[in-house]
């Protein structure tokens, strides 16, 4: 430092930086749906910043089919509604420990409420009618053709799930339709 008339000084000075500590950054509520797999990675912000290794916390289970991996992937193949509590503990490579409790919910899957068979129509009228589906998010579902099927002449299909139109040919046609919520568990028939 100069000051006005020229005068010096010096001084060495150190600062210290805190680590911002171990944590775990992946959400606490997590959702899987039945006939869904299901795969998260976990992730861990601060400590060492690398190395990170992952095991469930002590006394903890996941749900059946479920397994969680040194590499923080939690996975499975969900086959019971259930909601279940659990604690995550991630290691880092200085071997600083930070635990987090999680709470996985199990829901049933999307399935398809319409019967296979539908409401009959009539060559050159007016035809409508709305699929239902139920599960999964329960929300935001979306209906498509699917498997490379084709809709009946003059019928068409909205992402809503209404099937209408003008049949133009009579006879017995065979379809296949996925819905999809909003979550992107699907559920298809034919």
């Amino acid at each position: 430092v100069t000051d006005s008339v020229s005068d010096k000084a010096s001084a060495t000075l150190s600062i210290i930086i805190d680590d911002p500590g171990l944590a775990i950054s992946t959400p606490k509520h997590l959702n899987a749906y039945i006939g869904s797999s299901y795969s998260i990675t976990m992730k861990a912000t601060g400590g060492s910043g690398k190395g990170y290794t992952w095991a469930l916390g002590s006394g903890s289970a996941l749900p059946a089919g479920f397994s969680l991996s040194a590499a923080g992937v939690l996975s499975g193949n969900p086959t019971v509604a259930d909601s279940t509590n659990f604690t995550v503990t991630v290691t880092d490579s200085a071997s600083a420990k930070f635990s987090a409790n999680f709470t996985l919910n199990v829901a049933p899957g999307v399935n398809i409420t319409t019967l296979p068979t539908l409401p009959a129509a009539i060559a050159g009228g007016n035809y409508y009618t709305s699929l239902g589906a139920v599960g999964g998010s329960g929300t935001g579902f979306n209906w498509t053709v699917s498997g490379g099927s084709t809709l009946p002449g003059g019928l068409t299909l909205q992402a809503s799930g209404v099937l209408r139109g003008i049949p133009t040919t009579a006879g017995t046609f065979s379809f296949s339709l996925t819905v999809t919520d909003s979550a992107l568990n699907t559920s298809s028939s034919v």
